[in-house]
């Protein structure tokens, strides 16, 4: 399995099942929220290399996450 970890954040679940589906086929370790918040936690709890997030989103838009997952970690992409 490849190393790299991403996490996609979106509120259409069948955009993530897409990109989950095309990563994975490709190796990657990825993860899924379908909002910001538990999105957050994600990259709380799991080594994330990469958030893919949706913007326009309830709750927590796009530019939330990542103002928030910058704070916590700066130098995921």
């Amino acid at each position: 399995m490849n190393s790299f970890s991403i996490l996609l954040i979106d509120d259409e679940e069948g955009q993530l099942v897409s990109l989950r589906s095309f990563l994975e086929h490709r190796k990657y370790t990825v993860y899924t929220a379908d909002n910001g918040e538990d999105g957050y936690a994600i990259v709380q709890k799991e080594h994330i290399d990469l958030v893919l997030t949706d913007f326009r989103m309830p709750g927590w838009t796009g530019s939330d996450v990542v103002k928030n997952v910058k704070t916590l970690n700066p130098v995921i992409d």
